[in-house]
């Protein structure tokens, strides 16, 4: 079940496999990742890893933990992640 939340501006939800390129996008760029280092990704298969870790816990019934994707409705783009 993919969980989201929709506000006038965003779409918060579960990440997708789709979310891939944006998703190694933000996490290969040093000024946003400046205060989360240790997520900092340099190559797409350590963003792919851990997109797949987000995925891997979303679909888990007892689940514990939570990665969100953020969406700007407007343009469909990833623009974070929670």
């Amino acid at each position: 079940m993919l969980s989201s939340i929709t506000t006038k501006r965003l779409l918060i939800r579960d990440h997708t496999a789709e979310d891939l390129e944006e998703h190694f996008a933000l996490l290969s760029n040093q000024q946003n990742m400046r205060y989360l280092p240790e997520l900092l990704a340099e190559t797409r298969e350590a963003a792919h890893q851990n997109l797949l870790l987000s995925i891997e816990e979303s679909k888990k019934h007892a689940r514990t933990k939570y990665f969100f994707a953020i969406i700007l409705q407007a343009t469909g783009k990833l623009i974070g992640s929670i």
